[in-house]
């Protein structure tokens, strides 16, 4: 199914979560600019500090976004979503990394909408399987169609 970027931005199952973000459709490197705005330390911690935003014929919905990375792993810290007003919305933190697969990752995502004091919506990763072979039939007309 064909979704516009307008519904790719909506909640996923009431959640602060939208189904942009669980199928990662915009890549941000395709639909934003990427400038270095920090690089140094923060609270004895080296990070990148990147500000995004979005490239002219992008269809997105965030005015801008702030990211903050480690350094030493290229982990990623927080995620700050701003509207196209440049108001922060939205901030998503990450935490307990650890190797799952062979692959460093944080397994705890924190999502709090700034406009609603106390909401949020935390996903923990307990197990997760990568490079998991997918069938050709998985695609099939038959099986998009259930």
């Amino acid at each position: 199914m064909t979704m516009p970027a307008s519904m790719m931005a909506t909640s996923w199952m009431g959640s602060d979560l939208t189904l942009n973000d669980l199928v990662n459709q915009t890549r941000l490197t395709s639909d934003y600019a990427v400038a270095t705005s920090f690089d140094g330390q923060r609270d004895g911690v080296a990070v990148f500090e990147y500000t995004l935003t979005p490239k002219p014929a992008a269809a997105v919905v965030w005015g801008k976004i702030v990211m903050v990375i480690r350094q030493a792993d290229l982990m990623p810290l927080w995620l700050r979503y701003y509207d196209e007003d440049g108001k922060p919305v939205r901030e998503m933190t990450f935490s307990e990394y650890r190797t799952v697969g062979g692959k460093l990752i944080p397994t705890h995502l924190v999502v709090r909408p700034l406009d609603r004091t106390g909401e949020q919506t935390t996903v923990t990763y307990q197990d997760i399987v990568f490079d998991v072979p997918i069938g050709e039939e998985t695609f099939s007309l038959k099986n998009l169609k259930q």
